[in-house]
């Protein structure tokens, strides 16, 4: 199971159109790269190749973060490449830790170096994967959220999606939304 969360620099049709291209690009790579048995190097090779293509023809490309992971359900094994994304955080009944980055965003530099990491994902295991939209948040009075606020959002009882969502949208009140809200969370049952 292959999963990611991105997110282009900028807003608007140009950065949505690079968003398409990165994840077509990650697409095809990873997809070509099915038969490989190894999940860190099939995500080392599709990110690179992305990665490499974008700096040698688009030239002043917006950049791009990423988390992208491969999930073995039936293990448990979470193999992940964070590139510049922001930490996502991971929960389970022992610990919390943010999943910080392995390797920087795409679209800055050709034949950048990406390297990944990997846990256990065990039952009842949260993993939550945002884009700054929910830390930059604002209310009236200019406030952020900010990382501690969504970080004490995901580690307290408001631990689902919509949870995560409403406390954002509560502490927006009536200000105009800056950026996206997404968020990705994967449980394993």
């Amino acid at each position: 199971m292959v999963f990611l969360l991105g997110d282009v620099a900028d807003k608007g049709v140009g950065a949505a159109l690079y968003m398409a291209l990165y994840r077509s690009l990650l697409r095809a790579s990873l997809n070509n790269g099915m038969l490989m048995d190894d999940p860190s190097a099939k995500l080392i090779r599709a990110v690179k190749h992305t990665n490499d293509y974008v700096c040698a023809t688009h030239e002043g490309a917006l950049f791009a973060t990423l988390f992208v992971a491969i999930l073995d359900p039936e293990s448990g094994q979470l193999v992940y490449l964070n590139a510049g994304h922001n930490p996502p955080l991971y929960l389970n009944s022992n610990r919390s830790e943010l999943v910080h980055p392995s390797g920087p965003a795409l679209g800055i530099l050709a034949q950048q170096e990406f390297w990944t990491r990997d846990l256990v994902f065990g039952s009842g295991d949260l993993l939550f994967v945002y884009s700054d939209g929910l830390e930059d948040a604002k209310n009236k009075s200019g406030e952020l959220f900010g990382q501690e606020r969504l970080l004490t959002t995901m580690a307290g009882d408001g631990a689902t999606a919509s949870g995560i969502i409403s406390a954002v949208d509560d502490f927006s009140g009536e200000a105009a939304q800056f950026d996206d809200l997404t968020l990705l969370c994967l449980k394993r049952i």
